[in-house]
């Protein structure tokens, strides 16, 4: 079954937007620091740039992939990554970077396919499985994402946003208690009711939503922007950063373990 964003519930989206932004951006400083000059124009053979009695490092493919990403010449970057793929197995950004360039054109089932082949290689590695939960979650596919979430947050207690993605997985498969009990690992009373709320509405748990609402009101959290306003800053936000990644300051590159998603109002700082 071919999965397409279009055809997701919409209140399902507006949660996990935010989780989008990730992939949309670039995983693993897929952007670079500084953005190119317009009149820079590269071959796609990196051979051709170092010489042809260097063979081409990964590092060198990655670099290219990041000035194509930044030209917006998405089918070059896709050919580089791929022989940097071919060439270099072992390197892990590619497969980030893979996914990162899939989740852009809107073709889920072929970044969780990099994304799985990365994982063959390194079974172990936190921000592949990280970025894997995130496309089941935007496939719906609650329970895998569930089950990439449990082993990263297993491997990595100290992730604050590991924990916050596991309880957010756990409230969508229904299991409110579960996710409660986990955002308050890493957040406050407050801001854990709040988020296990947004994630009831997203279900139209409305009943029970307007439970953990009033709890959180109770407990003393700031509610003065709406759910519905949050969502919409995040669709708004996520247009901008997918239809100019080239533009702009682009942000510090962050390290492989250090992948972040805010999947609601509040999340943990670490």
């Amino acid at each position: 079954m071919t999965h397409s964003i279009d055809h997701y519930h919409q209140n399902i989206i507006l949660l996990i937007l935010f989780l989008l932004i990730l992939l949309l951006t670039g995983c693993e400083a897929l952007q670079p620091a500084h953005q190119p000059r317009a009149h820079l124009r590269l071959s796609v053979d990196p051979a051709s740039e170092i010489g042809a009695d260097q063979p081409p490092t990964a590092k060198t493919y990655y670099a290219m992939a990041r000035l194509l990403d930044a030209q917006q010449r998405y089918a070059e970057q896709h050919f580089v990554l791929r022989r940097c793929i071919l060439k270099h197995p072992n390197f892990l950004p590619a497969y980030d970077a893979m996914a990162s360039l899939h989740m852009r054109q809107g073709k889920i089932d072929d970044a969780i396919n990099a994304l799985s082949s990365g994982l063959i290689i390194a079974p172990n590695n936190a921000s592949l499985a990280n970025n894997l939960g995130i496309c089941r979650l935007l496939t719906e596919e609650f329970e895998k994402a569930l089950a990439q979430f449990e082993k990263i947050s297993a491997q990595h207690p100290e992730k604050a946003r590991y924990q916050s993605n596991r309880a957010l997985a756990l409230g969508l498969l229904g299991r409110y208690d579960d996710s409660l009990a986990a955002y308050q690992k890493v957040l406050n009373p407050a801001e854990s009711h709040y988020n296990l709320g947004v994630v009831c509405e997203s279900r139209n748990d409305l009943a029970r939503a307007r439970i953990e609402f009033q709890r959180a009101t109770q407990l003393g959290i700031k509610t003065d922007a709406l759910t519905g306003a949050i969502a919409t800053a995040g669709i708004e936000r996520t247009k901008a950063d997918s239809q100019a990644s080239a533009g702009g300051d682009a942000p510090e590159p962050n390290k492989p373990d250090e992948i972040e998603s805010t999947a609601a109002l509040n999340q943990p700082s670490n």
